[in-house]
């Protein structure tokens, strides 16, 4: 009999990245023969940002200052929706869910639970301290696994190594993201954590390529996906677009829709997967958006901030042998030559997607065995 796997991540929460890695977990661990499900853990710090309404958030604001947002908000209703819709029908299509989950309401229903990927160790997004059902902190298992966790920060307090080394414990195997995170649990927490894949790099490139959903873009495009701005990306989006002869179209997860160019706001999980497989070229700032350029073979450029929160997308370039695709923000014109050859960057890819892969797997295995 098959062991039953729980996987606890951020799989409710409503941007591309974070569906998209709940699912290649599932879709591994279900590939390997194993009977997974995500637990459906919905902490109101994770589903509060994508709610359909967003009033709340203009509580306590000046009278104008209200009037004005709470006005804006309820034209950006419809859009809500739409967004929401798509996301929640991507999730209940494609995503095996446990019953609602409550912690103190729990009981062991798994033989090991698969914690991450994604940043669930990141308290900036945990409600400023760290979430306990991150570090194996529940009933609903006796046995824990981090795949490919992540913190974003390149810095670890002595308080949260602490909290951290008293966790890790719990953990028959860790791993992380990111190499730096690997470095800061060695020195800080005495813990060794294999540095691996993000889960949407570990399964087969097929799988995305089923998924995706084709554009039915009759010209060629450069597609806009940024989760943070700069003024230089418009500048730098526009002369490459100019010099591909190709129109801009922009994908945004902001529903004021702030962007300039061809905005597209509630796009599907497979049509974003669609968008980027198509595209001539694609300008990010996001770390999963870079991930699937790489996967899909697309020219890309992203963009580096200076600011520590570059480091996924750092490391990840450093691993596949592309770090020249990441820029400055406002320090760099767009480069002569825009292709991108992937012929080494698939080789390098396809060895530590095997290498991540296998680690997970008989990571469990050896955990219930």
């Amino acid at each position: 009999m098959a062991a039953k796997i729980g996987i606890l991540t951020f799989h409710c929460a409503h941007n591309y990245g974070a569906v998209l890695q709940a699912y290649a977990t599932q879709r591994l661990l279900a590939d390997a023969g194993y009977e997974a499900e995500v637990i459906d853990y919905r902490p109101e710090y994770l589903v509060r940002p994508y709610r359909r309404f967003a009033f709340s958030r203009f509580i306590g604001k000046d009278l104008i200052s209200t009037l004005r947002h709470m006005t804006s908000e309820t034209l950006m209703v419809p859009l809500r929706f739409s967004r929401y819709s798509a996301f929640e029908s991507f999730i209940s299509a494609n995503l095996r869910l446990s019953e609602r989950t409550v912690p103190g309401e729990m009981v062991q229903k798994y033989d090991v639970v698969l914690i991450g990927s994604d940043q669930v160790w990141n308290r900036k997004i945990t409600g400023g301290s760290f979430d306990g059902m991150y570090f194996g902190e529940s009933d609903i298992s006796k046995r824990y696994v981090a795949d490919a966790v992540s913190m974003e920060s390149d810095v670890l307090s002595a308080e949260d190594a602490s909290y951290i080394k008293d966790h890790l414990g719990r953990f028959s195997a860790v791993s992380v993201r990111e190499s730096h995170l690997a470095t800061l649990l060695q020195e800080k927490c005495g813990c060794r954590a294999e540095h691996i894949l993000d889960p949407v790099a570990q399964v087969r490139p097929q799988v995305w390529s089923e998924l995706a959903r084709p554009s039915g873009q009759k010209k060629p495009y450069v597609l806009v996906y940024r989760l943070r701005d700069h003024e230089s990306i418009d500048t730098f989006v526009r002369k490459t677009a100019d010099r591909l002869g190709a129109e801009v179209i922009e994908v945004t997860p902001f529903p004021d829709g702030r962007k300039l160019f061809k905005a597209r706001q509630a796009v599907a999980v497979e049509d974003f997967l669609g968008l980027i497989a198509g595209a001539s070229y694609v300008v990010t700032t996001s770390y999963h958006a870079m991930l699937f350029s790489v996967i899909f073979a697309r020219p890309f450029t992203c963009f580096r901030f200076g600011d520590g929160r570059d480091t996924r997308q750092e490391s990840f370039l450093k691993s596949v042998g592309l770090e020249d695709r990441m820029i400055p923000v406002g320090g760099m014109d767009v480069p002569a030559d825009l292709s991108c050859d992937f012929t080494q960057a698939a080789l390098r890819l396809d060895a530590l997607r095997k290498r991540s892969s296998d680690f997970i797997l008989n990571s469990l295995k050896e955990t219930y065995e």
